[in-house]
C-alpha cells in the first residue's frame, strides 16, 4: 500500500465516525456492522484500492477481487480471539483469499496479528454471520497456545486462505488501530451462505446458493429471501 492507499482508508475511517458519532471504541467494529452508509463507504474504498494494486500481483484471468471490503477499527484494550473468515464458497470445490491492509506497522502493542500455520486444513466449512456455533470454540485456550505472531510494517498487506485461524492480541495503545479487508474469490465462484436454524437444533445448518449480489449489498446480517 502506497501512503496516498493509506490516507484513503484513514478518510475512510473519519467519515464514518462523523455518521455514526463514534466516541469510544473498546472493541472490534467494522463498516459492515455500522448501517449502511458506513457499509457503503468500507466497499467502496477498499474496492477502489483492491482494484489498483491487486492486478499487480495475482491472474486477474483467474481470480475476482471487486467485492468490496470493509474498514476496521481496533479499539483500545482490544483482543479479537481465534476466529476463521467467511467462506462466502463451498470449501470443498473452491478457495477464498482474505487480504488484511493494516495502515500502520503492526507488532506487541498495537494488537499482533496471530495465526496457526496449516490451520486451514482443519475443515469446518460451514461457518458464517448468521449461526453462532463453531466446533472450534470449546478450544479456544489450546487454539492460543498454538498461534504464531505475523508482525506487518506500514505498507505491508497479508494475504491468507479464509480458512486459517487467526486472532490479535491486544491494543494497548491509546489510538485506534485502523485497517481494511478484502477478499479474493475464483473467476467461477459460486456464492454459499450458511444459516442456523435455531428453531430446531442449533447443531443444524441451511445451506443456501446465493450470488455476487448477494454479498455486496450488505444485507446478508437478514434473513435470506429469494435463495434457494
Amino acid at each position: 500500500l502506497s501512503n496516498a492507499h493509506i490516507e484513503r482508508i484513514l478518510n475512510g475511517y473519519k467519515k464514518i465516525v462523523e455518521l455514526t458519532n463514534l466516541s469510544s471504541v473498546n472493541s472490534f467494529l467494522s463498516s459492515v456492522s455500522l448501517g449502511s452508509d458506513s457499509f457503503s463507504i468500507g466497499i467502496n474504498t477498499v474496492n477502489s484500492i483492491c482494484l489498483e494494486i491487486l492486478p499487480t500481483v495475482l491472474n486477474v484471468s483467474k481470480c475476482d477481487f471487486n467485492l468490496g471490503g470493509s474498514i476496521l477499527i481496533k479499539g483500545k484494550g482490544c483482543y479479537l480471539p481465534p476466529h476463521q473468515g467467511t467462506p462466502l464458497v463451498i470449501e470443498n470445490d473452491q478457495l477464498v483469499s482474505y487480504i488484511w491492509m493494516p495502515t500502520e506497522s503492526v507488532g506487541k502493542e498495537n494488537g499482533t496479528f496471530m495465526a496457526i500455520p496449516g490451520s486451514h486444513k482443519w475443515a469446518a466449512i460451514q461457518r458464517s454471520s448468521q449461526h453462532e456455533y463453531w466446533p472450534f470454540n470449546p478450544f479456544i485456550e489450546k487454539l492460543n497456545k498454538l498461534m504464531v505472531p505475523i508482525f506487518v510494517e506500514k505498507g505491508d498487506i497479508l494475504i491468507f486462505d479464509s480458512a486459517l485461524i487467526h486472532a490479535s492480541l491486544d491494543n494497548f495503545t491509546n489510538h485506534y488501530r485502523i485497517a481494511a479487508n478484502a477478499t479474493i474469490v475464483p473467476k467461477e465462484a459460486k456464492f454459499v451462505q450458511y444459516v442456523e436454524l435455531k428453531f430446531l437444533s442449533k447443531f443444524l445448518i441451511k445451506k443456501y446458493i446465493v450470488d455476487r449480489d448477494y454479498w455486496i449489498s450488505g444485507k446478508y446480517n437478514t434473513a435470506i429471501k429469494n435463495y434457494k
